[in-house]
């Protein structure tokens, strides 16, 4: 039972940090006046949604990340694109069930084989209302506002600040748990080790280092947990959860400086090299990048996961 809640608070602690971490972009986004179009967390289907000024804040059903939605050109673009997409698929599935949409949830008989049957436009209705809101969510995302800025129009040291706020903040959130564990719980591990600890553990599992009959070790503060098992006392508790919410906060700081996308120091670099450079990367190898850069966060994610059932 012990194992279950402390991976729950794990989970907790997850969320938090990933939370604060978006609270930076967002508050240094809005210090600057750049338009910020959604606060979210978690992913999946809406639970709860409240628009806030010129922005949706809302909370989705699977509580494992948080993002925020700030214009740029490129986003603008994107949603635009997606909005016509959209837009045309709604019109077109329209027009072959107009008779059908119009009588919204209600049906009516159709004659089929000599009998009349009854047939519900539920289904055909609500899926036309879907592709609607779609619509208007895209509409909404690719509009720039009257008297709002996107990232592109600040400076570049500006844009800078409010990549690196996440980070910064997810420093201060270290701290303060940091300073917890070392004067109220007394507990004195250095968490440089410990990071470097959890760096060498990632890159262990991104070449399946347990399948290949090196020392066993758990892929993920999961694994570390359930491992654990009955030994863990209710008294350690607190201190389990401090280290890591510590530990957790120094850890995004630091992996978030890895240059690749979607990280915060891909988006440093970049506008770093923007701002020194006069040369342009065509947009079609920016897109290459970006796609490799999620598909390695996918593949660290995975293969840190696939590592706790090799333990």
């Amino acid at each position: 039972m012990i194992p279950f809640l402390l991976i729950l608070c794990i989970l907790f602690v997850i969320m938090i940090g990933l939370i604060v971490h978006e609270t930076g972009h967002f508050i240094f986004a809005k210090l600057f006046k750049v338009s910020v179009k959604e606060f979210a967390i978690g992913i999946g289907p809406t639970i709860f949604t409240h628009q806030f000024k010129n922005t949706k804040f809302s909370w989705n059903l699977l509580p494992i990340m948080a993002f925020v939605r700030i214009d740029s050109h490129k986003s603008l673009r994107l949603f635009g694109e997606l909005r016509n997409d959209y837009a045309m698929e709604r019109d077109e599935y329209f027009e072959k069930n107009k008779s059908r949409i119009l009588k919204k949830r209600s049906g009516f008989f159709v004659k089929k084989n000599g009998k009349f049957v009854f047939e519900n436009n539920f289904f055909i209705y609500n899926k036309y209302l879907s592709l609607d809101n779609k619509v208007k969510k895209y509409e909404l995302f690719s509009t720039r506002l009257e008297n709002s800025l996107i990232v592109d129009d600040i400076a570049k040291w500006k844009q800078l600040i409010i990549y690196f706020g996440g980070i910064f903040f997810n420093l201060i959130l270290f701290g303060i748990f940091y300073l917890v564990q070392y004067f109220g719980l007394k507990y004195y591990q250095s968490p440089i080790n410990q990071v470097g600890e959890s760096f060498l553990l990632v890159l262990k599992n991104m070449v399946f280092y347990n399948a290949w009959g090196g020392e066993k070790t758990p892929g993920t503060a999961f694994g570390s947990v359930a491992e654990l098992g009955g030994k863990v006392k209710l008294d350690n508790i607190p201190l389990i959860i401090v280290n890591y919410f510590a530990i957790f906060n120094l850890m995004l700081f630091f992996f978030n400086f890895v240059p690749i996308p979607p990280l915060d120091g891909y988006k440093i670099a970049t506008t770093t090299f923007s701002s020194f450079s006069k040369i342009k990367v065509p947009e079609k190898a920016k897109n290459t990048i970006e796609v490799i850069g999620l598909l390695l966060m996918i593949y660290i994610f995975i293969t840190s996961i696939i590592a706790d059932f090799l333990v």
